[in-house]
């Protein structure tokens, strides 16, 4: 089997990568684990599909662990 190796022309899919952690991991966020950040960034790259997610039981547990968060 004949592997390719392809090069991108531009680093503007990583740039925006980098930014969105920028923007995601404040100094206010130092703290947040590899795992936590991961995770915003799927939902940041997929927001789309998370904003027409339309389960109410999903709904509900993240309106609970947020207002758990809070207190």
């Amino acid at each position: 089997m004949l592997g390719l190796l392809t090069i991108p022309h531009s680093s503007a899919h990583c740039e925006r990568v980098f930014s969105a952690v920028r923007k995601i991991k404040t100094d206010m966020r130092s703290s947040m684990g590899t795992a936590t950040l991961e995770a915003l960034l799927v939902l940041k790259h997929r927001q789309t599909d998370v904003i027409s997610l339309k389960e109410p039981a999903l709904i509900d547990r993240l309106k609970k662990a947020y207002t758990l968060s809070l207190a």
